[in-house]
C-alpha cells in the first residue's frame, strides 16, 4: 500500500513525506530492524547538529550503501538560497562544503543518533533533486517510476555566475548517453517536460567557476490516460456466432501482408504502437506485414470505411521459447512504425495486471475474428463474435491427452468455438464491477471446429512480465 501524505504539493515541496505498507511482515533479525521516531525531539530544530544521512547514491551510483555527516543550518539561513522557496517548519536544511546527498539518495533517512543513550532517530528525509550551485557539480540521476506510469519533470537553473556554461540535461527516454537529451541553462526559465515512458535520466553540470543560484527539478508522477476501452454497444466466424456491431470491439486489429485486403490472423491494440497476437501467426513470412485496425468488413475498401487504416509493421517480436511443436509460448507481439491513432472506432484494450492469479474457470469470455463459419468452411464479410465457456486445464489436458500448462487456457461451449483464421485474435473478459474490458487469451490452436475438443489459448495474464519487457517505449493503463 502506498500512503503520501494528502497535502503534499510540488514545488515548493511541502508535506513531502509517505508511507508505504508490506504485503508480508519484515523479518526483523540482527541486520534488520526499525529505527525510533522522534517523539522526544518534536520541539527541537537541530540546528548545528551533526547528522548522518545514508544511500545509495551520489554521483555514480554505488553498489554499497554510502553515509555521510552533515551539518543542521537554521532555516532562515537556508531560505536565503533557495530564494523563491519558503523554507517551512515542517522542513530542516543541512549544509556541509563538498558534502551532500545526491542520485538515488531521495526518500532517504536523516539520522540523529542521541548522545545520552547512543539511539538513532530518524528526523528527515532526503528531497527531491535540488541542488545549490557550487564549483565542478556532475551530478545525475535515473529514476524509474512504475511501469504503467510517466514522470513530469519540471527543471530551473537559477542566478548562476556561469549562466552559459552550467547546464541540466534530461534524457526523456532515460537513456544514460543523454542522445537527444533537452538542455536547460538558467536563459531557459522553468522548462517542463515529460518522458516517452517509466524511466527518465537527469545529469546536473557545473562550471569550475560558477557560483550562487541553484539547480531545481521538480519530479511527479504523471498517471497515464486510461485509454482502454471497452465495447461499444451502441455501435449500429467463428462458429454459431454473430456478426458483431460494426466497430463494437475497436481494440480488434487484423494482420494483412502488404498488397494484399486478405486478414490472415487477428491481434489485438494494446497500445498506441502495439498489438498483440500469437506467435505462429508472425513465423515464416514473405513480405511486409501490416495491421490493419478499425475494420469491420474484411476488406474496408468495399464500404469506402474512413475508420480503417493500414499501418506498416515495423517490428515483428516472437516469443523467444515459442515451441512450434508443442505450441507452447504461442505469443507475439507486433510494433507499427507510427503512431496508431485512437479514435471512436480504434482504440486499446486493458492487459489484464489484476487478474494475474485468476484461473476464470467457469467464467463466460468474448471471441471476435474474421475466421470461417465451419471447418473447411466459408469465410464471413465482417467480424463475428460468440460468447464461449472457460473450462478447467485438468479436464482439458484430458480432452487432449496431454498436458495443458498453466500458461495456456481452454473454452469448451457445444457448438460454439473459434476457428481458421482466427488464430491471435482475442479472448476477451468483462470486469462486472467496472464493465472493463480485458483481453485475457490469444487464440491459440483446436482440433478442427467445435469439435469434441476444447479450443486452447495462451493464457495472456502468463505473460505480463514479458509484454512489460518487450513495449518498455510505451505506457499502459494499469488497472
Amino acid at each position: 500500500m502506498l500512503v503520501p501524505h494528502p497535502f503534499y504539493t510540488e514545488p515548493p515541496f511541502t508535506n513531502d513525506v509517505g508511507l508505504v505498507r508490506t504485503a508480508n511482515p519484515i523479518q526483523f533479525n540482527q541486520f534488520v530492524g526499525p529505527v525510533c521516531l522522534p517523539w522526544k525531539f518534536r520541539e527541537s530544530t537541530f540546528t548545528n547538529e551533526s547528522v548522518e544521512a545514508s544511500g545509495w547514491g551520489r554521483g555514480t551510483a554505488s553498489r554499497v550503501l554510502q553515509k555521510v555527516n552533515l551539518d543542521v543550518i537554521d532555516n532562515a539561513n537556508c531560505s536565503t538560497y533557495w530564494r523563491k522557496s519558503q523554507i517551512t517548519s515542517g522542513q530542516l536544511c543541512t549544509y556541509t562544503p563538498n558534502k551532500d546527498t545526491c542520485q538515488g539518495d531521495s526518500g532517504g533517512p536523516l539520522f540523529y543518533t542521541e548522545p545520552e543513550s547512543e539511539r538513532l532517530y530518524l528526523v528527515g528525509i532526503s528531497p527531491q533533486i535540488s541542488l545549490v550551485n557550487a564549483p565542478n557539480i556532475d551530478c545525475s540521476y535515473r529514476i524509474k517510476a512504475p511501469f504503467g506510469t510517466r514522470i513530469q519533470v519540471s527543471c530551473e537553473l537559477s542566478q548562476p555566475r556561469a549562466c552559459n556554461i552550467d547546464k541540466v540535461i534530461i534524457s526523456l527516454s532515460g537513456r544514460e548517453d543523454l542522445a537527444n537529451a533537452t538542455h536547460v541553462g538558467c536563459a531557459d526559465g522553468r522548462v517542463r517536460k515529460e518522458s516517452e515512458a517509466n524511466s527518465l535520466f537527469l545529469r546536473m553540470r557545473s562550471s569550475s567557476e560558477s557560483q550562487n543560484g541553484h539547480f531545481i527539478c521538480t519530479l511527479s508522477l504523471v498517471q497515464p490516460n486510461c485509454r482502454c476501452r471497452g465495447k461499444n454497444e451502441n455501435m449500429g466466424r467463428i462458429v454459431r456466432g454473430e456478426d458483431a456491431n460494426p466497430h463494437e470491439f475497436p481494440m480488434m486489429a487484423g494482420l494483412v501482408m502488404s498488397g494484399s485486403t486478405v486478414i490472415f490472423c487477428g491481434a489485438t491494440i494494446i497500445s498506441e504502437y502495439y498489438a498483440l497476437t500469437a506467435a505462429h501467426c508472425l513465423t515464416d513470412l514473405e513480405g511486409t506485414l501490416t495491421l490493419l485496425v478499425g475494420v469491420h468488413e474484411e476488406d474496408p475498401y468495399k464500404k469506402h470505411n474512413p475508420y480503417a487504416v493500414y499501418y506498416p509493421v515495423k517490428t515483428i517480436i516472437v516469443h523467444p521459447e515459442y515451441n512450434e511443436r508443442l505450441i507452447i509460448n504461442d505469443i507475439g507481439l507486433v510494433r507499427t512504425e507510427s503512431e496508431i491513432e485512437f479514435n471512436a472506432r480504434v482504440g486499446s484494450v486493458c492487459l489484464p495486471w489484476k487478474f494475474r492469479e485468476s484461473t476464470f474457470t467457469g467464467e463466460s469470455f468474448e471471441a471476435s475474428g474474421w475466421g470461417a463459419l465451419r471447418y473447411k468452411g466459408p469465410y464471413p464479410s465482417v467480424l463475428n463474435k460468440v460468447v464461449l465457456n472457460v473450462v478447467d486445464n485438468a479436464n482439458c489436458s484430458i480432452r487432449w491427452n496431454k498436458k495443458i500448462t498453466s500458461k495456456q487456457m481452454c473454452t469448451y461451449t457445444p457448438h460454439k468455438d473459434t476457428c481458421q483464421g482466427d488464430s491471435g485474435g482475442p479472448l476477451f473478459f468483462t470486469d462486472p464491477e467496472n464493465e472493463q474490458f480485458y483481453v485475457v487469451g490469444v487464440v491459440s490452436y483446436g482440433y478442427g471446429c467445435a469439435t469434441h475438443k476444447p479450443a486452447v489459448y495462451t493464457r495472456v495474464s502468463a505473460y505480463l512480465d514479458w509484454i512489460k519487457t518487450q513495449t518498455n517505449d510505451t505506457s499502459y493503463c494499469v488497472m
